[in-house]
């Protein structure tokens, strides 16, 4: 009745088994079948946790997600992460107050997808964000929230105001992006971001591919539609 593995120990929830990860500690996560309703998950305290989804789904209720506040968190193998009823996004990341590399790091798997408001949502704190890495490979899909609203495939909160330092960085890497109604992307922060061979696509009148209002951006061999 195992739902994950971590090596050959069996966990009964994801959840017990991320708790189970020490401070510092590194460790991969096999998913077993696909699991819904799942409750906030932390990926803090240094922990740096791979999750093979192994053709399997994780499925979020109602404003509930991978916080990664920091740690570093791995999506690996095929399957999607999602919000149930969609309002935010089923990974939501948070920097340092103070300038550090690496505080928080997700890495988005080839056939790794994430679904909801937004697929990536990138949020203050103290409107700064030191530390933040985002290298993206898959697919991150919005579609409209529980009240109708449109969303963007990857988010970055406006008040995050640092210029200099390890400010966030996010890498788009053969990626897929979708945007139901909205923008493909929302850059409002400040951030420093690369998108490579990756393609963008907002599927709504009036909506732009990217809408960006500070940091730092890089066009290499892409295709960006609004």
């Amino acid at each position: 009745n195992d739902t994950v593995r971590i090596g050959n120990e069996g966990y009964a929830t994801l959840a017990d088994a991320v708790a189970s990860i020490q401070e510092g500690e590194t460790a991969e996560i096999t998913l077993l079948k696909s699991v819904t309703n799942n409750s906030k998950i932390n990926i803090n305290s240094g922990k740096n946790i791979t999750i093979d989804l192994n053709g399997n789904d994780i499925g979020f209720s109602r404003n509930q997600q991978f916080n990664v506040e920091g740690g570093t968190l791995t999506l690996s193998g095929t399957g999607t992460v999602y919000e149930q009823e969609p309002y935010y996004a089923p990974i939501m990341m948070f920097g340092a107050a103070s300038d550090m590399a690496d505080y928080s790091v997700v890495n988005v798997g080839k056939n790794v997808t994430l679904k909801g408001w937004a697929g990536l949502f990138i949020d203050q704190n103290n409107k700064s964000d030191y530390g933040i890495v985002a290298n993206v490979y898959g697919n991150l899909n919005s579609v409209k929230d529980i009240t109708g609203a449109g969303g963007h495939a990857l988010y970055v909160n406006g008040s995050i105001k640092a210029t200099e330092g390890n400010v966030p960085k996010i890498t788009l890497d053969g990626a897929i992006l979708n945007t139901e109604d909205g923008n493909g992307m929302y850059l409002a922060g400040y951030t420093d971001t690369v998108i490579n061979n990756s393609t963008i696509t907002s599927n709504s009148e009036g909506s732009t591919g990217i809408e960006i209002r500070a940091g730092k951006l890089e066009i290499v061999n892409s295709i960006i539609s609004g």
